[in-house]
C-alpha cells in the first residue's frame, strides 16, 4: 500500500515517512525537468548543471508536498486530532489523522490549510522572483517552484473527495443539512466522476503517444476512486457503529493459552482443535501476550516439542488491547492497525474479559447497515 512507508524522521511528533513509490517519480520528474524543462528555460547549460537543477527541484516539490500536508496535520493537532503519520507516495503525500474531524468547522480549517500553504508557497516564490539580482538557472528553478506549487493548490480544490476541495465541500454541506454521511456521499460521487476523468485522459494521453503520461493519469484516477469509495464507506461505517462499545461486539467466551504450552502442544490442542488464528496468552490471571498462528510457520516443525510459547508469544501492551467500554469504532481504527486483526479485551488493565477481532466488527456492520 502506498500510504505505508519507511520513517526518515519526524516533525512535531509526526513521523515523516517515504513509500517505495516516491523514488520513482522523484526520478522520472527529475528526469523530465533535465531532459525538457530546463533546457528550454535556459539554453546552453551543461547537462550535469540541468541534472542538478532537475534533482533539486524534484526533492523541493516533495519538500512542498510535504510542507502542505503538514498545514493539514498542524491545524489537525490544534484541533486535538493526533497524526500518525505523513507519507510521501507517487502521487504526493497524505498526512494519516487517528480520527475523522467531529464537526464542520474543524473539517473545514483542516481541509483548507494544505491548500493555503501552497498558494503561500507559489505567492512567496513570485515575491522572491521579483527582487532583482537572481541568476538564469536559480530564477527558472523559483519560477517551477511558483508555477507547481500553484497547481498542486488548484488541483486539491477540486470539489470531490478526497481532495482537500472535496472535503470543504463536505464540511459545507455538513453544516448546512447537518448529515455527514449524505455530504459524503454527494462529494464521493463528485470525487469518482473526476476520477473517471482522469483516467479517461489518461487512456487518451497514452493512445495519443504520451505512454508515460497517460500511465500517471490512469492511476492517479484508479487511486483516487478508490480512496472516495473507501472514505464514504467508513463514514457509513461510522454511523453504524455510533453508540456501540467494544463489549458489545466481543467474543465472550475465550480460550487462552498457558504460556509454558510447547508449540507441539498449542498446534495439536488448541489450533487443529478450535480453528482459531490466534489465542490470548495468560499467567496468574494476567493477559501477558497473544499468540499466533504464524509462529508455527515460522518455527521447522522439529522444534515444536522444544519452543514454549512465551517465546514467540506478541508481548502484551496498548497495540494489543481493548476496554470493554470504550467506542467500538475508536477499535476498529486500532485493529486496522494491528498486525493480528485481534486485540485481547481486559478491565483495570490486566483482567480478561473477551475477544475482539474484525471479523465481529464486521458481523455489526452487517447487522446495522
Amino acid at each position: 500500500m502506498i500510504t505505508k512507508g519507511q520513517r526518515i524522521f519526524t516533525i512535531r511528533g509526526i513521523p515523516i515517512e517515504i513509500n517505495y513509490s516516491w523514488f520513482l517519480i522523484v526520478a522520472l520528474v527529475a528526469w523530465s525537468l533535465a531532459s525538457h524543462y530546463f533546457p528550454g528555460q535556459v539554453p546552453g547549460l551543461a547537462p550535469r548543471t540541468y541534472w542538478g537543477l532537475g534533482i533539486v527541484s524534484a526533492l523541493a516539490l516533495f519538500g512542498s508536498v510535504l510542507l502542505h500536508e503538514l498545514g493539514h496535520s498542524v491545524v489537525a493537532q490544534r484541533n486535538g486530532i493526533a497524526i500518525r503519520g505523513i507519507t510521501l507516495h507517487i502521487f504526493g503525500g497524505i498526512a494519516k489523522l487517528s480520527r475523522e474531524a467531529d464537526s464542520p468547522g474543524v473539517e473545514f480549517r483542516i481541509a483548507a490549510a494544505g491548500p493555503a500553504v501552497s498558494f503561500a508557497l507559489a505567492l512567496g516564490c513570485l515575491l522572491l522572483l521579483r527582487l532583482p539580482g537572481w541568476p538564469e538557472p536559480a530564477a527558472a528553478l523559483l519560477g517551477y517552484l511558483r508555477f507547481v506549487n500553484f497547481v498542486v493548490a488548484v488541483f486539491n480544490l477540486v470539489p470531490g473527495f478526497p481532495l482537500d476541495g472535496g472535503r470543504i465541500l463536505r464540511a459545507l454541506l455538513w453544516w448546512w443539512r447537518g448529515d455527514l454521511q449524505q455530504a459524503t456521499r454527494v462529494t464521493g460521487a463528485i470525487g469518482g466522476g473526476f476520477a473517471f476523468s482522469l483516467m479517461f485522459l489518461g487512456v487518451v494521453s497514452f493512445a495519443l503517444g504520451n505512454a508515460v503520461q497517460g500511465i500517471y493519469f490512469l492511476f492517479i484516477g484508479i487511486f483516487l476512486k478508490q480512496a472516495a469509495d473507501a472514505s464514504v464507506q467508513q463514514v457509513a461505517w461510522r454511523q453504524a457503529l455510533q453508540g456501540i462499545t467494544v463489549g458489545d461486539v466481543m467474543a465472550r467466551e475465550v480460550v487462552t493459552v498457558d504460556p509454558d504450552l510447547t508449540l507441539a502442544r498449542l498446534a495439536d490442542d488448541l489450533f487443529w482443535r478450535h480453528h482459531f488464528a490466534s489465542f490470548p496468552v495468560t499467567e496468574g490471571g494476567r493477559v501477558v501476550g497473544i499468540v499466533a498462528l504464524k509462529v508455527l510457520r515460522d518455527h521447522p516443525r522439529a522444534r515444536w516439542g522444544e519452543v514454549r510459547v512465551r517465546e514467540v508469544m506478541l508481548p502484551f501492551g496498548p497495540d494489543l488491547q481493548a476496554g470493554p467500554r470504550e467506542a467500538a469504532l475508536d477499535a476498529f481504527a486500532r485493529l486496522s492497525q494491528n498486525p493480528l486483526g485481534r486485540m485481547a479485551v481486559v478491565e483495570n488493565g490486566e483482567r480478561l474479559v473477551g475477544y475482539l477481532s474484525v471479523k465481529d466488527l464486521l458481523h455489526i456492520l452487517a447487522l446495522r447497515s
